[in-house]
């Protein structure tokens, strides 16, 4: 009778034991799903986030050739004024350079 009442109760702790077993297996799987839940999320949302950076970077990059094309354009003419003036006197004549150089 005390073995039987011996097995009874190694047979229930045993059950509950492994209840408790499965009971912890199931909230890791469940801990280990919600942390790669969050981290894909996470992930994603940083993904967005890079896209975002990378088109305005790809904005800016356009922008600051167009303004390079511009200022190149100020730079020629520029030169070319710098290259008229040059060839007039004082009182802003070109007849009297072009007739100087006709001259040389």
């Amino acid at each position: 009778e005390q073995d039987q009442l011996l097995d009874n109760v190694r047979r229930e702790l045993t059950e509950e034991a492994n209840q408790k077993r499965q009971q912890i297996k199931q909230a890791h799987q469940e801990g280990v799903a919600s942390i790669v839940a969050t981290t894909s999320e996470r992930e994603e949302a940083l993904q967005r986030e890079l896209a975002g950076i990378l088109a305005e970077v790809s904005a800016l990059e356009q922008e600051n050739d167009q303004l390079r094309g511009e200022v190149s354009d100020l730079e020629t003419q520029k030169n070319q004024l710098e290259h008229q003036s040059r060839g007039r006197d004082d009182d802003g004549s070109a007849r009297e350079w072009e007739q100087r150089q006709a001259d040389i």
